[in-house]
């Protein structure tokens, strides 16, 4: 096997002789782009080339075959990968094509696996996650959890190592263009210590919400899952035990009030309850801080709850290796977190005793801060789980700022 720091290889062109390398690039259309230094470093670190027609197409995308030509050639001897050629080791492979030598001998290697189906799909466009697996597993860089979720597995030490420009952090799916494969190469070429950078990200289990009851009882069931894997029935079964679920049925007096419990206090609502004239259908409420804590107690007795409006208590609480839950506005209709605008209306009823009227924003949410980029006093990135829809994303700071300061900064720390 080849060593890494002796990469030599050009791009793959269908039917097309390229440049050979020369001290002068023989293409410009990469000048002024924003991987000019990346690609100008390959090319002259003979791992990629022009076209003959003199450009470069920093722009254009590159399929799984063609990249991983690129990986092979570059990693291993052509003894290695000779052999394979007249194989069929998908049924999407046919034995005897330019590629057949590459695939199914990366394939032989666990480089690849192929889809769910059994196929490869050598002529579709690559994703950054493919990409990365073909170069994390050929390369034997290594990855912080071999035995998470794959959108996760590869682009978690990535995103760790530094090697993901901005414009790819979060985009575990988006389709790699040239220009993109270099930049991403680059940084991998010139990080002589292979190790990840400052950062914490403490891997918990993504879930999506699997009951009506809160979106709370989830978040909690993922931030535990950093130490105890506690299922969502389980949160909700201590809920009950412990008298949280609300013991009044909602109901209406003669004079139009609705009753519901204290979301400070218990869980609010049923499955199918009316908060006011306005909703129908709302299944529940969720419950705020002080019961978030007590249920939390029960597996992780020093969680507690906090009001602070600087992002480096979050910070100091994650590097400690707590994960935090947050409150934060979403929008039901479209299926995703709102960042910068508050949610569509509030929502309003009466205390039991029908003389207290409490008022609530109609969709706060709960969200699972599990890690952030960058340093503890200067954070890059928060990562967060949404347990609403299984979603991870990354925040900025001023975006997690903005969800804090619509709910007065306040959250609660899971603490073992």
């Amino acid at each position: 096997m080849k060593k890494l720091s002796l990469l030599t290889f050009s791009f793959f062109i269908f039917s097309s002789t390229v440049f050979a390398q020369t001290d002068e690039i023989p293409f410009d259309d990469h000048v002024g782009h924003l991987y000019e230094d990346a690609i100008e470093y390959l090319y002259m670190e003979g791992i990629v080339e022009g076209y003959p027609s003199g450009v470069f197409l920093p722009d254009a995308k590159i399929n799984r075959a063609e990249f991983l030509k690129i990986i092979v050639e570059s990693q291993f001897d052509r003894v290695d990968y000779i052999g394979h050629a007249h194989e069929t080791c998908f049924p999407d492979t046919v034995s005897g094509e330019w590629y057949t030598q590459y695939v199914c001998f990366a394939k032989a290697r666990g480089i690849i696996e192929g889809y769910a189906d059994g196929t490869f799909q050598p002529s579709k466009n690559i994703s950054l996650n493919e990409s990365l697996k073909m170069m994390y597993e050929s390369m034997n860089l290594a990855v912080d959890n071999p035995d998470a979720v794959f959108k996760f597995k590869y682009y978690s030490p990535a995103m760790k190592s530094g090697y993901l420009p901005k414009e790819l952090v979060g985009g575990y799916d988006d389709i790699m263009t040239r220009g993109q494969i270099s930049e991403v190469l680059y940084r991998i070429l010139i990080d002589t210590d292979k190790v990840y950078k400052e950062d914490i990200r403490l891997g918990l289990t993504p879930a999506a919400q699997k009951y009506d009851a809160s979106c709370g009882t989830a978040a909690l069931a993922i931030a535990l899952s950093q130490k105890i894997q506690v299922p969502e029935q389980d949160v909700i079964d201590k809920m009950i035990s412990l008298g949280m679920y609300p013991n009044n049925a909602i109901y209406k007096q003669e004079d139009g009030k609705y009753i519901w419990d204290n979301p400070q206090s218990v869980f609010v609502g049923n499955y199918d309850g009316l908060v006011s004239l306005s909703i129908s259908k709302l299944k529940g409420y969720g419950f705020l801080e002080k019961p978030l804590v007590r249920l939390a107690r029960e597996w992780a007795p020093n969680s507690t709850a906090f009001t602070d409006s600087n992002l480096g208590y979050i910070t100091l609480q994650l590097e400690q290796g707590y994960p935090v839950i947050v409150f934060a506005d979403v929008n039901a209709r479209s299926g995703s977190v709102v960042l910068t605008e508050s949610g569509p209306g509030t929502v309003s009823w009466y205390l039991p005793g029908g003389n207290e009227l409490y008022t609530a924003k109609m969709y706060k949410h709960n969200l699972v801060i599990e890690g952030f980029s960058g340093t503890q006093t200067n954070p890059e990135f928060f990562y967060i789980i949404d347990p609403l829809y299984g979603k991870r994303f990354d925040m900025t700071p001023s975006q997690l700022n903005t969800i804090l300061s619509g709910y007065n900064y306040s959250g609660v720390v899971i603490k073992f």
